[in-house]
This record gives C-alpha cells, sequence and structure tokens, in this order.
C-alpha cells in the first residue's frame, strides 16, 4: 500500500518542478524585427552607389522593403584615415560620431580607398593608419551606440586583387576578435566580374549596378536580421 501511495504521489510531486508546454500546435508567428527601425550606414561609394545615386543603393532597397528610417551618410572617395584637407572628403574615423544617436542598425562599409599595410601590428593604436583606425572606429562606435546593432561590410574585391582580398580577410578576423559580426559581401555574392554573361551587376570592377545593389540588398538584408 505504502508503495502504491509513492507511485500516485511521485506525478505530482514532479509536476511542481516542470513547467512543459506543448507548442505543436500553436500557429508560427511571422515577426519582422527590421520593421520600422532606423538604419544608419556610413562608408565609401560601395554604399554610396557612385553614380546610380544614393537612392538606388542596397541601404534604400532593404529600408523600403521593411518601412525603415535610412540615413546613408556613406560618400563617393571616403576614406577611414589620412583623408588629405582640401582633395577628400573628412576621414571617417573623424566624423563617425555624426551617426544619428537614434540609430537601431549601424552598417560600416569603408576601406576600399585606404591603404593597406598587413605588416601593421593587428592590434595598433595608430589612428593614422588602416588597422589602427579600424580599431578606433569600432571600438568608437560601440562606445558612442551601445545599443545599436553593429555589423561591418568588407570593401569589395570582384576583380580577385590579392591585396584586397588580403584587407577583407584581416577585417573578417579582426571583427572576430572584436566581437563585431561582418560580411564579406564580395565572396557570398555570387558575382564575378570576369563573367562575361554577369557584366550588367556592374558598373565596373568595383561598383556595382542597379541590378547588382538590388541583388546585394537581399543578402545584407539577412546578414542585418542576424545582428
Amino acid at each position: 500500500m505504502k508503495r502504491l501511495f509513492g507511485l500516485l504521489v511521485l506525478p505530482m510531486v514532479l509536476s511542481g518542478f516542470c513547467h512543459a508546454q506543448d507548442y505543436r500546435g500553436n500557429k508560427p508567428q511571422s515577426v519582422n524585427y527590421l520593421q520600422g527601425k532606423i538604419l544608419s550606414v556610413v562608408g565609401d561609394s560601395e554604399a554610396a552607389g557612385d553614380k546610380n545615386g544614393i537612392k538606388d543603393t542596397y541601404v534604400y532597397y532593404i529600408a523600403e522593403r521593411n518601412c525603415m528610417k535610412v540615413n546613408n551618410l556613406a560618400l563617393n572617395g571616403q576614406k577611414l584615415c589620412n583623408a588629405i584637407e582640401g582633395k577628400d572628403w573628412p576621414a571617417l574615423i573623424d566624423y563617425y560620431r555624426q551617426i544619428p544617436h537614434e540609430s537601431d542598425y549601424i552598417l560600416v562599409h569603408i576601406g576600399y580607398n585606404d591603404e593597406f599595410n598587413p605588416y601593421e601590428c593587428d592590434e595598433s593604436c595608430d589612428s593614422l593608419s588602416f588597422k589602427g583606425a579600424f580599431n578606433h572606429l569600432i571600438k568608437g562606435i560601440r562606445e558612442t551606440y551601445p545599443d545599436a546593432r553593429i555589423g561591418v561590410v568588407c570593401p569589395y574585391y570582384f576583380n580577385g586583387e590579392p591585396s584586397r582580398r588580403d584587407r577583407a580577410e584581416w577585417m573578417k578576423r579582426r571583427c572576430n576578435q572584436l566581437h563585431v559580426q561582418c560580411i564579406d559581401g564580395c565572396a557570398v555574392s555570387g558575382l564575378d566580374w570576369d563573367n562575361p554573361s554577369q557584366k550588367d551587376f556592374f558598373r565596373d570592377e568595383v561598383h556595382l549596378s542597379i541590378k547588382g545593389h538590388k541583388r546585394m540588398s537581399y543578402i545584407y538584408e539577412h546578414f542585418l536580421r542576424g545582428l
């Protein structure tokens, strides 16, 4: 009798510790985390659109599909560091704090116009060199915009130039070390500058056509959703 009583009580005791819920009958709910958010982008002509115009860029296509407010602060010819006064736009390292503070998402697409020294120390603090300026930029954005979701887009190398590919590889490794997500859009684009059948995706070996920006917008939208 005592054994039977114990068997009857055991499920009651366990129920006090187990709060299981069967979700198999629930209908999946579609949630768009980008809906209505504020997206800010800084960088060079790869994000600014070059001759396409700033509204024919992947930035605006993403924002339009998700009813986002967009601040595309990218500039043709923008450099990360070492801008020459009177010749270049101010270096991004000197003006990134102009990004609106209400930004929910911040994309950084910079580096093509800068010199890259692979032998520079990865932990460099020299804001006049690429690696040092990149370290300052990522840490500075994270400190200035602690609630924003931050992502880095590597500069393009669609023509396969080794030095530009090396820079992209370094940026990915460094972002991993700095705990910031990074995407090599060139590597995952499926596009090849040397493929004659894909020439309509490009304006030249680095700048995308409107068709190219539309293609990349879906890739970068997926990236944003994972930030």
